[in-house]
């Protein structure tokens, strides 16, 4: 979790805002916030701010049920019954139905962590309210808007973008030209608890294997324009200058500054103090910080809920990096989860993750493996399960220790914004 406080300024982008939570006796069950101003006082409630990923999340699943669907005489007669009222390709009804499945998996997520979360670890006043403020924002949107903001920090030159985040990627054939991809991510014990060095991201390869791609596409711009290229580093929130000076410090000792030189960080979201961005250099001075949404006093944290199934916390395996969700690691470190409300939290997600596989095996009459929401070894290590158990199993394995509640899960407030 990235722990901050911030004043919220932000650009024009895509944005939905709701509270969650308890005030007054009162349950606030997604109400959007300019519908609010009597129900509770703004100010110091906690923030959560998430964007809309679910297009990033499911691709997996929703690439296996494609594939399965092309297979299953089965699944394609209730896949044309599903569209008997109209004709729609086979991998955009699969997009459909999935995301919508994700957004109110999504909202239980946030229900879960709201109902549980350790908010004197945020330093808020629970005697007064347990009110938490929900931001969703467009991922393409503020993408494209960080993508802006280092362009235009370049002046009388063309930017070269080195993407420190998955879902900032080029959106035109300029962009890919002067673009590189560099994926790191901290590294975890098994259970969560110690944290170690970074490392490549699962997928991504060596660290210094990825700098060398970067180091000769920047030394083939350099030899072409006689020039030293003007860097922009993109980020999806910049909470520590830490991890960003070992990213800067692992390129120049590839010889990446060389050809090229730091312009400026572009970044979604900014949860570090001013101290903090100052700490952010290149060649002694501090490198420009331009967030799309800059926070200052507010308490906030930027979540990613999809690491409790979908995805998860880069650990290593047998000499490789893999994933694994939260759900199995110590959940106060990784997920701000009350230790005495952990039990409860396990059961709100067990029930949501076993909703979520229910709906898509009612669509697609599939009961999804393991293996197809994320690569299932770490899970396989943790609990000594196949990862060619359908997940709904495994979920159902989890909560026999557990006392589920018999309640069903909710959907969210009909008003919200897009998942895709």
């Amino acid at each position: 979790m990235t722990r901050g406080t911030g004043r919220n300024e932000t650009n024009n982008v895509e944005k939905l805002s709701f509270v969650l939570g308890k005030h007054g006796g009162k349950i606030l069950p997604f109400i959007p916030c300019d519908n609010t101003p009597n129900v509770y006082e703004q100010g110091r409630d906690l923030k959560l701010v998430i964007r809309a990923d679910a297009s990033f999340s499911t691709a997996r699943l929703k690439s296996h049920l494609c594939k399965s669907l092309g297979d299953s005489t089965a699944a394609n007669f209730n896949f044309s019954v599903a569209n008997v009222n109209g004709s729609v390709g086979q991998e955009a009804y699969v997009q459909r139905l999935v995301h919508s499945a994700y957004e109110m998996w999504g909202h239980s997520m946030l229900k879960a962590i709201v109902n549980n979360v350790d908010y004197e670890a945020y330093g808020v006043d629970t005697e007064k309210s347990e009110v938490v403020e929900i931001e969703f924002y467009n991922a393409k949107s503020i993408a494209d808007q960080a993508i802006g903001l280092g362009s235009s920090a370049v002046s009388g030159a063309k930017s070269f973008f080195i993407s420190f985040d998955e879902m900032i990627r080029p959106q035109t054939e300029e962009q890919k030209e002067r673009w590189g991809d560099l994926g790191f991510s901290r590294l975890f014990s098994m259970d969560g608890r110690e944290r170690y060095d970074y490392v490549g991201r699962p997928g991504k390869g060596a660290i210094g294997d990825q700098i060398d791609v970067i180091k000769d596409r920047l030394k083939e711009l350099y030899d072409l324009e006689g020039e030293k290229v003007q860097i922009v580093l993109l980020e999806d929130n910049v909470r520590h200058a830490k991890m960003i000076n070992w990213a800067i410090e692992q390129m120049d000792e590839h010889g990446v500054f060389e050809y090229a030189e730091i312009s400026a960080l572009s970044t979604c979201f900014c949860c570090a103090s001013e101290e903090e961005r100052q700490k952010v250099k290149f060649n002694g001075k501090p490198v420009p910080i331009l967030p799309v949404s800059d926070y200052k006093d507010d308490v906030v944290d930027v979540i990613t809920p999809r690491d409790l199934m979908f995805d998860g916390i880069v650990i290593e395996l047998e000499g490789k990096h893999t994933r694994l969700p939260a759900l199995f690691m110590d959940l106060e470190q990784r997920m701000g989860i009350k230790v005495e409300n952990q039990q409860r939290f396990i059961a709100d997600v067990v029930r949501a993750n076993v909703l979520f596989c229910d709906t898509i095996r009612n669509a697609f009459d599939f009961e999804p493996p393991v293996s197809w929401f994320i690569q299932p070894e770490a899970i396989e290590e943790v609990t000594g399960l196949s990862g060619d158990m359908p997940m709904k199993d495994l979920m159902l394995q989890i909560a026999t220790s557990l006392p589920l509640p018999d309640n069903s899960v909710q959907a969210g407030n009909d008003r919200h914004i897009s998942v895709s």
